[in-house]
């Protein structure tokens, strides 16, 4: 009996011991079972903790004490706006080491990877934080820090063909931190462009944003630059943000010895504008000033660039017109524009010369293909250029027309006394001229308020004789 129970006491141990090593084993090579099957899929996106982004893998290496690797990943968010293809992603740290530092990944190499923003055309303002991803998100939020080599960035706006932005071989720092109630991708600061050559084909792939200008140049000759300043981008809010534009992007675009031939519609409005106030035919070249330096900050509405400078060699190399302000990514503008007389384009004629003694402040509305050119809102150029001739500092009140008149007549009888061929004052009649002009403004500005508010009155006491006539003409005993 002894032995009977010795014998099944060792049999349970070896069935025991047996039972053990195989899940033992079972565990050992449970990273090894996971990462060839499609259970690798599952792992990857519980590491990315995002319910917007679908991950597959179609192959990883994964292990307790060696480093965990994916190859071939394909990031795709829920409504198609982001694809992210990668040819391969290496982490430093084995499984038990993720397991005891999560929610920190730590370091991460990614080779070649390719991320594709697709934007559906716009009805309204195109909003970039629209791209931000899901505000759901569970307590444990990964970070890390990662290096990226052969990166390229593609963006297609609307049912455009062609990219809006088409960018390669890009080398990065990348870290994704916690900020408050959710996570903050922040990159180090990088030059991404070293004096590139232009092309027709580089201006319209993103160049276009910040210079646009420079869209649809048949020919030109130069270098671009750029550098990432500061770049910080959330990816995930649990919660209300306060911050309106919580998209923090900027850098610097700097044009070297940039010249071009344009076909584009809003160099072509600018040009004829400009040659026209100088009495010249207009020109089809445009040089940017040399070394100029853009800056550049990406916002919800698009990219707002200050400091873009050129001017027309053709006409003068000391007429410079500068532009600030807005580009969307469906291309509409929102820009100012500063033009500058020079000195010696006015030589010589005094009225331009005092023409020339503040830029003329112009904006750009519509689109690249589109320009719509008007003044800057609050200005009007009569009063202005009415005041400069006149020595004030700001416009006065317009004078009734009939006076305006009589000082024109005036100042030309004064000019040509007892008939005698005597050249006129330009600078005194082109004044007189412009006070004309205003008087007549204003006196039709008056006359059409005046206008509008009399037809009212007219319909009003209309409406009141018909009431009055249907009153009267109804019998006693149905009248109200």
């Amino acid at each position: 009996m002894a032995e009977r129970r010795a014998f099944w006491q060792r049999r349970g141990v070896r069935i025991a011991a047996v039972i053990i090593a195989a899940l033992l084993l079972f565990i050992g090579f449970l990273p090894t079972i996971i990462a060839n099957t499609s259970l690798r899929n599952a792992v990857v996106n519980r590491a990315l903790d995002d319910p917007e982004l679908q991950a597959t893998a179609e192959t990883a290496s994964f292990g307790w004490f060696s480093s965990t690797s994916v190859g071939t990943l394909d990031i795709e968010r829920t409504d198609q706006k982001l694809h992210i293809g990668i040819d391969r992603v290496l982490i430093e740290r084995s499984w038990l080491a993720l397991f005891v530092s999560a929610p920190d990944i730590g370091p991460i190499e990614i080779d070649r990877p390719k991320f594709e923003l697709r934007l559906p055309k716009p009805v309204g303002e195109t909003d970039l934080d629209d791209l931000k991803l899901s505000k759901k998100r569970s307590d444990s939020e990964s970070t890390f820090v990662a290096t990226v080599h052969d990166a390229a960035v593609v963006i297609h706006a609307g049912d455009a063909k062609e990219p809006a932005v088409d960018l390669s071989g890009l080398d990065a720092k990348l870290h994704m931190i916690r900020n408050g109630d959710g996570r903050v991708l922040v990159m180090d600061p990088m030059v991404i462009l070293n004096h590139q050559k232009l092309t027709p084909e580089f201006c319209n792939s993103g160049l276009h944003l910040v210079a646009p200008l420079l869209a649809d140049s048949t020919a030109i000759s130069g270098e671009v630059s750029l550098e990432i300043q500061q770049f910080h981008l959330p990816v995930g809010n649990r919660g209300d943000s306060t911050d309106e534009n919580p998209l923090n992007i900027s850098g610097l675009v700097s044009l070297h010895d940039v010249t071009s031939t344009f076909t584009n519609p809003l160099a072509d409005e600018i040009t004829k504008l400009v040659a026209g106030l100088i009495h010249r035919e207009p020109p089809e070249t445009i040089r940017v000033t040399d070394d100029c330096r853009v800056k550049v900050v990406i916002r919800r509405d698009g990219v707002y660039h200050e400091g873009f400078a050129f001017v027309f060699p053709q006409l003068s190399e000391k007429l410079e017109i500068r532009t600030s302000g807005t580009v969307t990514i469906d291309e509409r503008l929102d820009l100012n524009l500063e033009i500058g007389l020079p000195s010696d384009l006015a030589a010589g004629i005094p009225v331009l010369d005092k023409l020339a003694q503040e830029p003329l402040k112009l904006v750009v509305r519509g689109t690249v293909d589109k320009p719509k050119v008007d003044l800057a809102d609050g200005q009007d150029v009569l009063d202005s250029l009415s005041a400069r001739l006149n020595g004030e500092e700001k416009p006065g009140p317009a004078k009734p027309v009939a006076a305006s008149v009589i000082e024109l007549v005036g100042g030309l009888a004064e000019e040509q006394p007892h008939g005698e061929d005597k050249p006129l004052d330009v600078e005194r009649t082109t004044k007189d001229v412009l006070n004309l002009i205003r008087s007549i403004k204003k006196s039709a500005d008056e006359k059409k308020k005046s206008s509008d508010k009399k037809p009212k009155k007219k319909k009003r006491k209309k409406q009141k004789r018909k009431k009055r006539r249907n009153k009267d003409a109804l019998p006693n005993d149905e009248s109200p």
